[in-house]
């Protein structure tokens, strides 16, 4: 239960989104505490050891409850640092144009969270952001072949406004028509990616990479 509960925290942490990450921990650190507890209690009783039912007093006024709270408050704050240095982080790979000072935070010092913890799971092989590389975002006609407007028209909007796509990879994405009003696009990568008529307004686009990217009739 607990490695299943993991796996999911590690899919949603590339959302970046705080409300549902928070959830997350929250059964994840329950999990995790409560099969310890259970498995100590099924060892107990096996051995033959025979314990007697606490008071509400007792169990307020004992040590070891403490000491039990102090460790899942531990283990729960662990989870919450490695999630803000997912969501806030820096992708390893980044590099500010012209060595000019980072407007997203980009030249933190190597000992910031935001720096090593996106550095630390890509050493374990997981990336904690976005990949979009050549993802059809909006849904395009069977027959699709962008030159006609009527086709434009026909497209399903991808609806991602105010996403939190910092640093996503979006190399060849297919964000026609995109809703991306107020999205978080700082340090994205959008290489070749196709964005015609995409809705763009108080999008956060600092230091991202839009290199021959297509922005016909974009609404900026």
């Amino acid at each position: 239960m607990p490695l299943t509960i993991l796996l999911f925290w590690t899919r949603y942490l590339r959302r970046h989104e705080w409300i549902g990450t928070s959830l997350h921990i929250v059964v994840l650190v329950a999990s995790i505490s409560a099969g310890i507890l259970l498995y100590k209690l099924a060892v107990s009783t096996l051995r033959g050891h025979r314990k007697n039912l606490l008071s509400w007093k007792q169990v307020f006024t004992s040590a070891r409850t403490y000491a039990q709270a102090a460790w899942i408050a531990g283990l729960g704050t662990i989870f919450c640092f490695l999630s803000f240095g997912a969501i806030e982080g820096i992708h390893p790979d980044f590099e500010s144009a012209g060595g000019e000072p980072s407007l997203i935070n980009a030249d933190a010092s190597p000992a910031d969270i935001r720096k090593w913890a996106p550095k630390m799971f890509r050493a374990i092989g997981y990336n904690p952001f976005a990949d979009l590389r050549e993802v059809d975002a909006s849904t395009r006609l069977q027959n699709w072949k962008g030159q006609e407007e009527d086709e434009v028209d026909m497209v399903k909007r991808a609806r991602l406004r105010a996403a939190n796509l910092r640093f996503a990879d979006a190399t060849r994405a297919f964000l026609v028509g995109a809703d991306l009003a107020g999205a978080n696009l700082q340090g994205i990568y959008l290489y070749h990616a196709n964005l015609r008529r995409a809705d763009l307004p108080w999008a956060d686009l600092k230091e991202s990479f839009d290199y021959e990217a297509d922005l016909q009739g974009a609404n900026l």
